[in-house]
């Protein structure tokens, strides 16, 4: 006996009478449908807006947990909130929601697809609205300004008025500490080696900066002040680290009374020579051993052995450019996906919608990784729109820039 005869059993026992939802024959009343906590075999046993699940009727709000439901079961997927299984909703109820499961799209609200979740599949976006804006947070300024700020761990240190040695870790430790309070002992010539002399050095270069001290290049900080080739003490030397600790060149080039972290300024091939190596710290370039590219100067290379692993002799440039793909295996190897291409050369992962790139970061345990599909079909980064996406590394701001395009590189032999 079914669990609705059972039911009606019980009903005719207690009651004395048969009611007309007991009855199986086609000309017996309408049929009395289970409430809410009440038995049923399918759904069709349940009340509006109620359906069977592990056999009682209940609401989509409210009902149980259960791994199958009706004669064929049902499917389920992780919630949203990671808590278990969600039933599917059957066919005429409300639509999934993110995270609920489904069979199919058609189980899924506007927007929404049914894809593969842990066990099962659920309804989730797959198109995220948002566009790749090709710009990057690797910007150290935006102006020449925004160079003139103190790089964080220094390892400055400075003697008190008590006699007490403490670390100096900021541009007023600087002029309280090591300065005394004032920069007008900068103004004489401090003895090498003194505090004084090492604060004035530190406070003009990166707190009490002239408009010549520093350049923004392409979103770098690039030291511009004169120079001296032999410094007695801090004075006169070229510093270490820009404000993001992005290592400088601290050589004082003797023809220019500049440092070599500046910028060549080269136009043709010739303009390089005794002009520093853009790449390569310490490094000047004599005679023809260098190429003018953008503006900087690069150490030539005649063949692939020449460059760095990863790279190849553009014989145009005559310097070292990634190398480009030359099929999909490369690009397997590359990115570690079996599914990579190999498009004009460059590797890529295809797509046709956001969800093929990254998981959008609505489902437990599963978050966003920064690509959605680009106009050309292959998953890009996002990137940033603006200077307030990116976050500070080690302390210090980045802007939101956009990128130089594929770069050059010097060869390491030639």
């Amino acid at each position: 006996m079914t669990a609705r005869g059972v039911l009606c059993a019980a009903y005719f026992v207690v009651l004395g009478a048969v009611t007309g939802g007991c009855s199986n024959s086609s000309n017996s009343s309408p049929t009395v449908l289970s409430g809410a906590g009440e038995s049923c075999t399918k759904t069709a046993d349940c009340g509006s807006g109620l359906r069977c699940v592990a056999n009682v009727c209940g609401g989509a709000a409210e009902s149980p947990d259960a791994s199958a439901s009706e004669d064929t079961g049902t499917v389920v997927g992780q919630g949203s909130d990671g808590g278990g299984p969600t039933p599917v909703p059957e066919a005429g109820t409300r639509p999934g929601q993110i995270g609920e499961a489904c069979r199919s799209n058609t189980d899924c609200a506007a927007g929404l697809d049914c894809v593969p979740a842990g066990n099962g599949s659920v309804c989730d976006v797959v198109s995220y609205g948002v566009n790749a804006s090709g710009k990057t947070c690797s910007g150290e300024c935006s102006t020449a300004t925004d160079c003139c700020d103190l790089p964080t761990g220094l390892g400055l240190s400075g003697q008190t008025d008590a006699g007490f040695f403490v670390s100096v870790l900021n541009c007023q430790d600087i002029l309280s500490i090591m300065l005394g309070g004032s920069t007008a002992v900068c103004n004489g010539r401090p003895a090498s080696g003194s505090p004084a002399d090492t604060g004035c050095f530190y406070y003009n270069a990166y707190c009490n900066c002239a408009a010549n001290t520093w350049a923004c290049n392409a979103g770098k900080c690039l030291y511009t002040a004169p120079c001296q080739v032999n410094p007695q003490g801090a004075y006169g030397s070229c510093p270490p680290f820009t404000r993001t600790r992005t290592v400088l060149n601290t050589t004082c080039n003797a023809s220019s009374g500049k440092c070599l972290s500046a910028s060549s300024g080269c136009v043709a091939d010739a303009d390089c020579d005794g002009k520093p190596v853009s790449d390569e710290v310490g490094v000047t370039c004599r005679g023809s051993d260098c190429a003018c590219n953008a503006g900087a100067c690069f150490l030539k290379c005649a063949k692939d052995l020449d460059c760095q692993n990863g790279f190849s002799c553009d014989a145009t440039k005559k310097l070292c450019v990634a190398t480009p793909c030359a099929n999909d295996a490369d690009c397997f190897s590359q990115l570690g996906k079996a599914r990579a291409q190999c498009k004009n050369g460059v590797c890529g992962i295809p797509c046709k919608v956001d969800l093929d790139c990254s998981p959008s970061g609505d489902l437990s345990g599963q978050p966003f990784n920064g690509t959605v599909c680009g106009p050309s079909g292959v998953c890009t980064p996002v990137g940033c729109s603006s200077d307030v996406d990116c976050s500070s590394t080690g302390g210090s701001r980045l802007f939101c820039v956009t990128p130089p395009g594929p770069g050059v590189h010097s060869a390491v032999t030639n």
